[in-house]
């Protein structure tokens, strides 16, 4: 799923938040969005109360499965720690924040 993630990750760049979030570090993180298998690609839409999983995972499928959930178009991050988290899905959600939940993340180099 990662490679196809990546994909969809570009294309929708501006367009919907997208964050990667490193399971083995945030394990509070996954266990509250009930991330059990990995990887595990869910949505959050306005009100974050039921993230729902991804019902595909090809990058066409999850673009636009992401497009069809979002209003208007918003940047995407990575989220590499809770303040990132805070600051890109945070209460000021003004789109859609998909996160893909991954056992580890490789080093900025390479992404």
């Amino acid at each position: 799923l990662t490679p196809e993630w990546a994909k969809a990750a570009t294309k929708l760049k501006g367009k919907v938040k997208v964050g990667k979030v490193d399971a083995t570090v945030q394990q509070d993180l996954a266990k509250r969005y009930d991330a059990k298998g990995f990887p595990t690609l869910k949505s959050f839409s306005y009100d974050k109360s039921s993230p729902e999983a991804f019902a595909s995972r090809l990058a066409p499928d999850i673009e636009e499965e992401a497009l069809a959930l979002v209003k208007e178009p918003t940047p995407v991050h990575e989220l590499k720690n809770d303040d990132d988290l805070k600051e890109h899905c945070g209460e000021q959600l003004v789109g859609m924040c998909v996160m893909l939940f991954v056992p580890s993340l490789p080093a900025d180099d390479e992404d």
